[in-house]
């Protein structure tokens, strides 16, 4: 793939940055890669000598990405911010290292972007414009990337989900895909045989796992300040538990999807009638609380929960 146009996917989560590319010159489901890095951007001094995994140089800055430094807990949803749009060209910029061996050319950029639901329905062009059109010269450790976006795609959060999680024969269905800051809730109905939303049974809101982290973190945090990054090593087993986490954990996850299923009773949904199909990031952590809150529902767990919403994007460019 040195002349052809690169189509890269990228969701700029509020705790990771997710982006996929099509692995090789054929547009196949089987050939679709992803890939993420957290989404946390901080400038450095040029001359800093640290170690670290991603350097980038833009617009004469230094960055250091996914470093050590916490995720600050925004209060905004939007992703029009200038930390989102150098999220996305990092992404762009790691992707097109991992399918091209020619980086001396300018790259042209078939895009899809993640736009939060309450954006999507007000703000889409702006999103849009924001990156069409635009000439990119980025250094990442030291190896410098070009490329020119020509063409943006955008999708709203959880379509990526409906991409890949409804199949045949499933007629109604309702997806909740949990990210770092909001939970997003979209009802899906199959008319003559094209999978469509349902109108007023779709919302957004701020049940994230980053909201539940922070929440757990000061609970413990009683002889010394204990991090959303510490609750997360804890979690994946790679710091020692402190006494009472396993109550506090219980209850505040218990907590968490309670409101979560606050929201789907709101739709009124059948369970009957309706499939549920859970995504995000989030699935993955409260799975086990999920499971038991939604047990009517017999929900399906993506198994790729992740990556749903970008690689559910390259998957829509090809159908």
């Amino acid at each position: 793939m040195k002349n052809e146009i690169k189509y890269i996917s990228v969701d700029t989560g509020k705790s990771h940055t997710k982006y996929a590319w099509f692995e090789g010159s054929v547009l196949d489901v089987k050939n679709i890669k992803a890939d993420s890095f957290k989404s946390v951007i901080s400038e450095i001094a040029p001359d800093e000598l640290t170690r670290r995994e991603t350097l980038i140089t833009y617009d004469n800055k230094t960055y250091d990405v996914g470093g050590n430094d916490g995720r600050a807990l925004e209060s905004s949803n939007s992703k029009l911010s200038n930390h989102h749009k150098l999220c996305t060209y990092v992404a762009i910029a790691k992707a097109l290292l991992r399918i091209s061996e020619n980086n001396r050319s300018t790259h042209i950029i078939d895009l899809s972007i993640n736009i939060p639901l309450a954006e999507f329905k007000i703000k889409k062009e702006e999103y849009i414009q924001g990156y069409k059109g635009k000439v990119v010269s980025i250094m990442i450790n030291n190896k410098k990337i070009d490329f020119m976006i020509g063409n943006v795609r955008a999708s709203y959060e959880a379509a990526g989900a409906a991409v890949r999680n409804i199949k045949d024969g499933i007629n109604n269905a309702h997806i909740i895909d949990i990210g770092g800051k909001n939970d997003t809730h979209i009802s899906f109905e199959n008319v003559d045989d094209q999978v469509k939303p349902v109108k007023d049974k779709n919302g957004m809101f701020n049940n994230g796992v980053l909201t539940l982290l922070q929440t757990i973190a000061s609970d413990l945090s009683t002889d010394f300040d204990v991090t959303i990054e510490d609750v997360e090593k804890i979690i994946a087993g790679n710091l020692s538990k402190p006494e009472n986490y396993d109550r506090v954990f219980d209850q505040r996850t218990t907590s968490h999807v309670a409101m979560i299923k606050n929201q789907v009773q709101k739709y009124k949904l059948n369970p009957m009638f309706t499939k549920l199909i859970l995504s995000g990031g989030g699935s993955l952590l409260l799975r086990n609380q999920l499971e038991i809150a939604f047990s009517e529902y017999k929900p399906i767990f993506s198994s790729d929960a992740q990556f749903d919403n970008v690689k559910g994007a390259l998957e829509r460019v090809i159908r």
